[in-house]
């Protein structure tokens, strides 16, 4: 006698129920895991984000300008630059500083035979301006010995007659002469304000369109 169609349909309905139940919890289980490429790979913004000594843009031109004082004038002094396991530029802005006057604490230290400097350094002004920095310049030649008061050489306007044509080859041959000067009288304060009319010279041919 053949079989009752509704028992055909249970007994098929329970092998089905018994193939499809494991698949099921497998997927329930699956789908409730943390991904471990999520879990691995995605970091808090706190810690992936980009890290850097600088708490700002002015802290950062503070630090990079007081760098180059003081690399210019130990150089001044010892007709070399400091050592770089030893030299560091530590610029921190003062907790109490105002935002249209910060204040820097800034400390410098060359070698084991120099003093570190300390010094409160007040941005009075511009911050490129040469008067925000003179009272820190003087501190750091006494500190390492560099005479403050420098005599110029001789005047020359030859440097702004050779830039009247800013081409490359012609830029490059007032570097290379001016690098010899500077080598030979790297005290003398005219010349380092040729070099800076020469970067400047650079720079407007740089961002020219007829180069």
């Amino acid at each position: 006698m053949p079989a009752k169609p509704h028992r055909v349909m249970t007994k098929a309905f329970r092998k089905l129920l018994f193939i499809m139940w494991p698949i099921a919890c497998s997927a329930f289980i699956g789908c409730n895991k943390s991904s471990p490429s999520a879990s691995s790979h995605s970091l808090p913004a706190s810690k992936s984000y980009f890290k850097t000594v600088w708490q700002d843009e002015s802290q950062f031109i503070v630090q990079t300008i007081i760098t180059d004082l003081a690399e210019m004038a130990f150089f001044a002094k010892h007709k070399n630059v400091p050592p770089p396991q030893h030299f560091l530029v530590m610029v921190q802005e003062k907790p109490d500083s105002s935002i249209d006057s910060p204040t820097y604490s800034i400390q410098i230290t060359f070698d084991k035979s120099t003093p570190a400097i300390k010094y409160d350094l007040a941005v009075n002004g511009p911050i490129w301006s040469p008067e925000v920095y003179s009272n820190m310049v003087r501190t750091i030649f006494d500190a390492i010995g560099t005479p403050a008061d420098l005599t110029p050489g001789s005047q020359d306007s030859s440097l702004i007659s050779n830039l009247t044509e800013l081409t490359a080859r012609n830029l490059q041959e007032q570097n290379m002469a001016l690098s010899r000067a500077l080598e030979n009288q790297f005290c003398d304060p005219l010349l380092h304000e040729k070099a800076a009319l020469l970067l400047g010279a650079f720079m407007l041919r740089d961002s020219s369109c007829d180069c």
